[in-house]
């Protein structure tokens, strides 16, 4: 992201506002961020598959080892599972050491993550533009010109968001794209026939604290039955940006409710289409 940083500037000053255009375009033929981020898409979405059929429904495992998979799902000191700490090349194996999914799932997944990863490093680009763009017109208003608007960008006076002091940019990008990539296996596993078989019921989970939207604390324990409510993919998480909430298997609940009684109001943050979303 500093590279962009500096690649902006170096355009700005040498064909002006115009030449941001040039810049998004050579951005997007840049695969370094898009590389990085599919390996990262994919990972998640493997943990997420895994941890449905290795710690949730054990039993639904076609073979191997549950005691490995576990192992391999295990959180670290620094919170993230043993998985997501493996090497891309020791991930990849360690997933398809399980047979979960079929070849033709497999390619699907490759060609999601690489077609997202990409579309998110364009969708980076642009806002980017953007902010410059309204950075630009807010400092000619004050009076200001082209080329002090470019010596305050290099001081580090103005702020494009993606300066190593304020990497909310990158860490966005990153944490988004993480869970998704998560929530989409989950619901690939979720909807297994014999994932479905073995647990037609899914509760949904908040992180339970002051940092949970109203819209989707309004579902926190909700259990619903997939078998006869198909209606339920639609509040598979990540339910906005930052979403940390989960749809769990229960093997038993007292309440169930139809997809249609959810509360007014509960679900999705507003323009955000999770994983469950069939477009």
């Amino acid at each position: 992201m500093e590279d962009w940083r500096e690649g902006l500037i170096a355009h700005l000053e040498a064909g002006g506002e115009a030449a941001l255009t040039e810049w998004q375009a050579s951005v997007a033929e840049d695969d370094a961020l898009a590389s990085s981020l599919f390996r990262t898409r994919l990972q998640a979405d493997m943990a997420g598959q895994l941890f449905v059929r290795a710690v949730e429904v054990p039993e639904s495992q076609p073979g191997g080892s549950r005691a490995a998979s576990r192992r391999v799902l295990r959180d670290e000191p620094d919170s993230r599972p043993s998985f997501m700490r493996l090497s891309f090349e020791e991930a990849l194996q360690a997933f398809l050491d399980r047979g979960l999914v079929t070849q033709a799932e497999y390619r699907e997944m490759l060609a999601t993550a690489r077609r997202d990863s990409f579309s998110a490093v364009e969708l980076a680009a642009e806002n980017l533009v953007l902010r410059a763009r309204d950075l630009i017109a807010r400092h000619l208003s004050e009076g200001g010109s082209l080329g002090t608007f470019v010596e305050d960008l290099r001081r580090g006076e103005v702020n494009l968001g993606v300066e190593p002091a304020t990497p909310w940019a990158l860490e966005t990008i990153y944490r988004t794209n993480v869970q998704s990539a998560y929530g989409a296996g989950r619901l690939q596993q979720l909807e297994h026939p014999t994932v479905a078989a073995a647990r037609p019921l899914v509760q949904y989970r908040t992180a339970n604290d002051s940092r949970v939207r109203p819209n989707h604390a309004a579902l926190e324990g909700v259990v619903f039955d997939r078998s006869t409510d198909p209606g339920w993919r639609q509040y598979a998480p990540p339910l906005g940006f930052n979403c940390r909430c989960v749809l769990r298997t229960v093997r038993e609940a007292e309440t169930v409710t139809l997809s249609s009684d959810v509360p007014e109001g509960a679900g999705a943050d507003p323009g955000w289409a999770g994983p469950g979303v069939i477009a």
